[in-house]
């Protein structure tokens, strides 16, 4: 007789649920003999078919094409079948390698803003930066996050793999017209991955300063570096943005949390009219 094993037999050598090669069998992969008792017994024969079977579905080769493949096994169709296996590889690889950057790339953002000077006010010179905007009237601060999330699911395909991406907010321009600096009117994703969505910072001076902590710490920080620009001789060009280099997605800690506050500048004066706004009591 040829040997043969119980099913408990197999499914321990594989490391598998016997519920899996009970599955197989259902589905016309396998065909264990049976005893006088109904116990199933499997062959050497099903035990090659076994192993072929999972290396296939570890591949994501569907039931159905192993089940073809298993109804007319020969040297020409298991070349075939190789040739798709490495396809597959191919595909896994090319994905695995788009992760990995991924990865390499939240990992330097998060070291880069590890490194952010806290509390510096300073003048940068910027180039327009392209992304993703969501527009949504008057947007809370305690509900930024959820914005986010909306944006992301909408453009699931291009934001897949958030690493290498800024998270921001607009401020509401009704609102900093009336000096109130606790409401947003957009959030957005920016990136050079992005770069042929629009252009949503123009090219130009800003103003920047970034702080530790809690978010609900933006309006004193934002009025006083609305005070610093004045003292420079410069006023708003356009609404404050909010930048989360380090937010709840990389840590609990709130003290380790830093983000960045820009608004555009222009020397004061250099064109007719507003102080778009911000109220000098707030500041």
């Amino acid at each position: 007789m040829k040997p043969s094993y119980r099913i408990t037999e197999v499914a321990r050598l594989y490391g598998v649920n016997p519920d899996t090669l009970r599955y197989y069998e259902e589905q016309g992969l396998l065909h264990p003999a049976r005893e006088d008792n109904r116990y199933r017994r499997y062959g050497i024969s099903e035990i090659c078919n076994i192993s072929v079977i999972r290396t296939l579905r570890e591949l994501g080769i569907a039931i159905e094409r192993i089940r073809q493949y298993a109804a007319d096994r020969c040297c020409e169709t298991t070349l075939a079948l190789l040739d798709e296996q490495e396809a597959v590889i191919r595909r896994k690889q090319a994905q695995l390698r788009r992760v990995r950057d991924e990865v390499k790339a939240r990992r330097n953002r998060l070291i880069a803003a590890q490194a952010l000077e806290v509390g510096a006010v300073r003048l940068l010179t910027l180039p327009a930066r392209r992304g993703l905007l969501l527009a949504q009237d008057r947007i809370p601060s305690l509900e930024i996050d959820y914005a986010l999330k909306k944006l992301e699911q909408r453009h699931a395909d291009l934001l897949r793999g958030l690493g290498s991406l800024c998270m921001g907010a607009r401020l509401d321009p009704e609102g900093f017209g009336r000096g109130d600096l606790t409401r947003y009117s957009a959030v957005f994703f920016l990136g050079e991955v992005l770069r042929d969505c629009p252009v949503l910072l123009p090219a130009g001076q800003y103003l920047s300063v970034v702080y530790a902590g809690d978010y609900a710490a933006f309006p004193s920080h934002c009025a006083a570096l609305l005070r610093a620009g004045r003292e420079r001789g410069l006023e708003p060009a356009g609404e404050p943005v909010e930048l989360y280099h380090i937010d709840a997605h990389d840590t609990d800690r709130i003290g380790e949390y830093r983000t960045e506050i820009q608004i555009p500048v222009q020397p004061q004066g250099l064109e007719e009219s507003s102080d778009f706004g911000y109220n000098r009591d707030n500041s």
